[in-house]
């Protein structure tokens, strides 16, 4: 789940790999863009003040996502493990984490 501090949306992700955005309309949320991407969805983070969606997934990969159209902009590859966490510091950096042991 993420939350757009520009426009108040919000995402969901989902283990069949489909990530909705929601919007309010009319005081509730209604999903107005769903986008499909392989594998199983493990967060979500939208970039503050900008339209970039970025997802990790089960598949090891983080993707860069134009959330207004639905658009993969780059899969960024390297990780070992899946990808637990991800965070916008700012409007420049996209800081990825993995599961730690236990």
């Amino acid at each position: 789940l993420a939350f757009s501090t520009s426009d108040g949306s919000l995402c969901t992700g989902s283990e069949d790999g489909s990530i909705r955005l929601w919007r309010i309309v009319d005081g509730e949320y209604m999903c107005a863009k769903t986008i499909e991407s392989p594998g199983s969805i493990t967060c979500c983070s939208f970039q503050p003040f900008g339209k970039i969606l970025a997802t990790g997934s089960s598949d090891n990969t983080i993707r860069l996502w134009d959330a207004p159209r639905g658009d993969c902009l780059a899969v960024l590859q390297g990780h070992k493990e899946e990808i637990s966490c991800l965070a916008f510091p700012d409007n420049l950096f996209l800081l990825s984490f993995l599961p730690m042991p236990i």
